[in-house]
């Protein structure tokens, strides 16, 4: 047999395993799911592709998740595979109650090498016991006496950075809003873990926030190339030279993170000791117990939580409120009453906001940040409700399916906060069953800084209005992608004019 028959028949074996293990094996697993009624939907490539398609062509990278149940109102869960993996999507919020409640039968499907060396083992990504450490730790420091001091701290960043919307000596200014609303959630990210800003270190020439948002996107993109999709986060680490690059990057700014928390550590020596403890301090009076990548680790998922998704937040609740001027002048009218006193707002305060409340919980139904629960995979065999789920099986939860679901909120394409008006015969819509919204997920690993994220929202979205007049351009049309945060696929440039 000649070298190129050789050739050839290795060619043929590796071709056919891959039609085994990425067609026949998954089309066979997923028929026990279309058997008990879930909707079968197969992709020869992955799913990211498809959602890019959906992104360029409707505007929207989860235009199909918001169609199939606005379709489908009674739809229970869908199957789907992405390659060899299977995964069941539950949209019953009773089949979704019972999910987050038998989460011990589940860990976290990995993400893959680019974004495992990322995120390594925090509190985001870790399994069991180690995210049991990493939590106690943190969640120490996430009580109300530190959610009532940290809202000064708030106030007072925001204040500062809105102040640079506008050059010296001008009343008008032009910004890209989410990018600039990240820089302020940095700073008052910055301010929590370590007690100053993070805005001064640049990372390949841009600020951390900024550089946090440009790496994720481009972990998701060599993440979900075909090769890696092919062949496997091993062969891509060894031959292909983009994600042999992206892989080299994170571990550059992981890097860049310990010098980072390195100079908070000597700065925190020379600071005056009755100062506030930050969250990097509370992390390092358990160091015996964290070593310095773990710390790191955890920065991360703080940093990211707190920096892109309440930018996100409070940009999406800005633009939401221009298309609709009667609410903002309400709203606006609403937040001077708490913003316009010439003192720092209080947490008290900020529990009288309620139309402002309720802006902040329908832009996050309507555009929320994390719109899909991470996959976990089922370890033993198990009943959710009368779903027989198979061990190995993939399981997660398309919050945003469910947010877009008409049977749940009448008419979902329209911003509507009268949906969290609880004020008795007149509300308009009765509240939605618990499980189906849940924009900061659910059991015992829903977001650890949901809290935090609230009443940052608030305060973003409040001295915005009472700083600022603003308008974005007529012809801009919002269409919706997904980097590591569902957003705005293309800048929301605002001119902002100071108010008297």
């Amino acid at each position: 047999m000649s070298f190129f028959q050789v050739l050839l028949a290795i060619l043929v074996l590796l071709l056919l395993r891959v039609i085994h293990t990425r067609i026949i094996s998954p089309l066979f697993r997923m028929r026990h799911y279309v058997k008990q009624g879930a909707m079968k939907i197969f992709y020869l490539l992955p799913s990211f592709f498809e959602n890019l398609k959906d992104a360029k062509e409707h505007g929207d990278f989860f235009y199909r998740q918001k169609r199939r149940l606005a379709e489908n109102p009674n739809l229970r869960l869908w199957v789907i595979n992405n390659g060899s993996n299977v995964s069941v999507y539950f949209s019953d919020p009773k089949l979704i109650k019972e999910f987050f409640q038998n989460q011990d039968k589940y860990v976290k499907r990995e993400f893959g090498g680019a974004f495992n060396a990322f995120f390594g083992k925090g509190i985001f990504s870790a399994e069991v016991a180690t995210w049991r450490r990493h939590r106690r730790a943190v969640s120490d420091i996430f009580h109300f006496d530190f959610l009532k001091s940290i809202v000064p701290v708030m106030d007072e960043v925001a204040c500062n950075m809105y102040a640079k919307y506008c050059p010296e000596n001008s009343n008008s200014g032009k910004i890209s809003l989410l990018e600039q609303t990240q820089k302020v959630t940095g700073q008052i990210t910055g301010h929590l873990f370590f007690g100053n800003s993070v805005n001064d270190f640049l990372f390949d020439g841009e600020n951390a926030p900024l550089a946090v948002s440009t790496l994720m996107m481009e972990i998701m993109k060599t993440s979900q190339s075909l090769p890696v999709w092919l062949f496997g986060d091993g062969f891509a680490r060894r031959y292909v030279s983009s994600y042999k690059a992206t892989i080299n990057k994170v571990l550059r700014f992981r890097e860049f993170c310990k010098d980072m928390i390195k100079d908070a550590q000597e700065k925190s020596k020379t600071k005056n000791s009755t100062e506030k403890p930050n969250l990097l301090q509370h992390l390092l009076v358990h160091q015996e117990n964290f070593s310095p990548d773990e710390i790191v680790d955890d920065f991360l998922t703080i940093f990211i939580a707190g920096t892109d998704t309440s930018a996100h937040v409070a940009s999406m609740a800005i633009y939401y409120l221009y298309q609709n001027p009667e609410l903002l002048a309400k709203v606006r009218e609403e937040c001077k009453k708490v913003f316009s006193s010439g003192s720092r707002v209080t947490h008290q305060d900020l529990q009288t906001l309620e139309l402002t409340e309720a802006v902040i919980k329908e832009s996050l139904r309507i555009a929320p940040p994390a719109p899909v629960l991470m996959i976990r995979k089922a370890t033993v065999d198990h009943y959710l409700g009368d779903i027989h789920v198979k061990k190995g099986t993939g399981a997660t939860v398309s919050f945003l399916a469910n947010m877009y679901n008409p049977a749940i909120f009448p008419n979902p394409e329209k911003f509507d906060i009268s949906r969290w008006l609880n004020r008795g015969s007149e509300s308009k819509t009765t509240q939605p069953n618990h499980f189906s919204y849940l924009p900061f997920s659910a059991g015992p690993r829903n977001c650890i800084g949901q809290h935090v994220g609230t009443l940052e929202a608030k305060i973003l979205l409040g001295r915005f209005l009472t700083m600022f007049d603003y308008e974005i351009p007529k012809d801009y049309k919002l269409r919706m992608t997904a980097r590591f945060v569902y957003e705005p696929a293309d800048p929301i440039h605002v001119d902002v004019h100071k108010r008297q």
